[in-house]
């Protein structure tokens, strides 16, 4: 069997609605090829066959869309308030310096040193062992589950409210495949499937007639099949 024959059949935005499509709800740093990617795949998954389904992939995307820049916000806001911690931390060691710390150098970009040395943990290389080093000459330590807790609890009001508007994201999510759902039940099967079955109705109303005509011409047909 060809291989072209394995692959999912692909469903293009029809002409019509393409300027439609291309409207994307996309803030500065997004990728519009990762968008794209996502508009044909959910084509693939819905298999739309009329304008309304059309509609529906362009709403399951952009809700889809917005719910995974809500996560990316959420773990976003921990990373920043983790980094703007250890930050501070590295800051006061170097207020602490005295003149026989001159080996810890000059006052570095303390915020690029926070956010490597998160990044590289627990294994620390470059900036984020330097981050040790600085911070085990002044006997001080992060713990970073400790300071994750702590950066939760603070920051659980903001947090609460981008949980609200995440959760009315997911039920106008679940509310559009529903609709789709019962849309599809209510048309039954697909055109193409529908249009497929005319041959066949036809043929069966025309033998019904046929036989409804032979047994008005021959009652005696009639009576025997009474």
């Amino acid at each position: 069997m060809p291989a072209n024959r394995l692959a999912p059949r692909t469903y293009p935005v029809p002409s019509k609605l393409r300027l439609l499509f291309e409207q994307r709800p996309l803030i500065y740093g997004e990728s519009v090829a990762l968008y794209d990617t996502l508009v044909a795949m959910t084509a693939t998954a819905i298999r739309p066959r009329n304008v309304f389904d059309w509609f529906v992939v362009k709403r399951v995307v952009d809700i889809q869309w917005e719910i995974t820049r809500y996560n990316q916000l959420y773990a976003g806001i921990m990373s920043h308030k983790q980094a703007d911690k250890l930050a501070w931390m590295i800051h006061t060691v170097f207020d602490r310096v005295t003149p026989e710390d001159k080996e810890l150098g000059p006052i570095p970009n303390v915020m690029e040193m926070a956010r490597a040395w998160l990044a590289d943990y627990p294994k620390s290389v470059g900036l984020a062992k330097k981050t040790d080093w600085i911070l085990a000459k002044k006997a001080a330590e992060f713990d970073l589950e400790s300071q994750t807790t702590e950066i939760f609890s603070n920051a659980i009001p903001m947090l609460e409210g981008l949980n609200r508007v995440l959760a009315m994201a997911e039920i106008r999510y679940e509310r559009t495949i529903r609709s789709l759902e019962r849309s599809r039940q209510i048309i039954g099967p697909s055109e193409v499937e529908a249009v497929k079955q005319i041959p066949k109705i036809t043929r069966h109303r025309r033998a019904r007639m046929k036989r409804k005509a032979s047994q008005q011409k021959n009652p005696d047909l009639q009576k025997g099949a009474a």
